[in-house]
């Protein structure tokens, strides 16, 4: 899958889910770019979601972060649409897909 913010490919990434399977995504090494297809975000262990910060930490981007530019799914090819959330006390961003009936994210 060609990640959504830069021209690279995503790499294919697999770590422990919460009282599920282990959960597959795409990430992207160049841009830091992770793109979780229905759901998947919901599956990931509480330890999972640290190596995945952890990993991000320890691999700088090599390019620009993603800002609001003009980003299209990597699925459908639709515009992403940055979208504001909260969860507990901790507010983030988002890109996502209103095409793609998945409910696919890049972050």
């Amino acid at each position: 899958m060609n990640c959504p913010g830069c021209p690279n490919d995503m790499t294919d990434m697999t770590l422990e889910g919460h009282l599920c399977p282990p959960v597959a995504f795409n990430l992207c090494i160049a841009c830091q770019a992770f793109w979780f297809d229905l759901y998947e975000n919901l599956h990931l262990s509480a330890g999972s979601t640290l190596k995945l910060m952890k990993f991000i930490s320890e691999h700088p981007p090599k390019g620009p972060a993603l800002l609001e530019q003009n980003l299209h799914c990597p699925r459908c090819n639709s515009t992403l649409h940055l979208t504001h959330d909260i969860q507990r006390a901790t507010r983030f961003s988002y890109w996502r897909c209103d095409r793609n009936t998945d409910g696919s994210s890049a972050s």
